[in-house]
């Protein structure tokens, strides 16, 4: 006995090997998007933190400059290795002048700012420093070796900071800082 079926009444489905291989083309496009998507995470990240360090770090230099603009020259003191920096400025009174002191501490890497000698008056400006230099520059434009010793007659300061910043676990960025201070005389 034959059995026939019309043609009008064919039903065809979809074999074992076209649905595997949808499935390999829709996961390759979706991982591919998925790896778009959290570079620009990062990057953005990446932007986001650099922005922040830039922003922080105008800031700590504005400070740093309004102070030695305002050093009396006579009081400015440095140490032989460079990493701390005295001075005092004028009392916004009118009367008297304020010391000011920044240090740089190589072991929590951080660059301080402290007011009338107390410790509750710290400001850290730099955080996760690479490395840190302080160098005096002579009226001359020779580059001072022994900063204590020869700290009145420093013209200028150079301020050179190399800080570190971190974007997820494994990225790295060091952008280094400089600024070059003139004392007035």
């Amino acid at each position: 006995m034959t059995v026939s079926i019309a043609d009008g009444n064919k039903q065809r489905g979809m074999t074992l090997i076209e649905i595997m291989l949808t499935t390999v083309i829709s996961v390759m496009i979706i991982g591919s998007a998925l790896g778009v998507i959290l570079s620009i995470g990062k990057s953005q990240l990446s932007l986001s933190n650099y922005c922040s360090m830039n922003q922080q770090s105008r800031q700590a230099l504005e400070v740093i400059g309004r102070d030695i603009k305002l050093f009396d020259p006579s009081g400015l003191s440095i140490t032989t290795d460079g990493k701390r920096l005295t001075g005092s400025i004028p009392h916004p009174s009118g009367t008297g002048t304020i010391p000011v002191e920044y240090n740089y501490d190589s072991t929590k890497r951080i660059l301080t700012r402290k007011l009338n000698n107390s410790s509750s008056e710290q400001t850290i400006l730099f955080r996760d420093i690479e490395s840190f230099s302080l160098t005096g520059i002579n009226k001359a434009g020779n580059t001072i070796t022994n900063l204590s010793a020869d700290a009145t007659s420093i013209k200028q300061l150079q301020l050179d900071i190399k800080l570190a910043t971190k974007v997820l676990a494994s990225n790295t960025r060091q952008p280094v800082i400089s600024a070059q201070y003139t004392i007035r005389k």
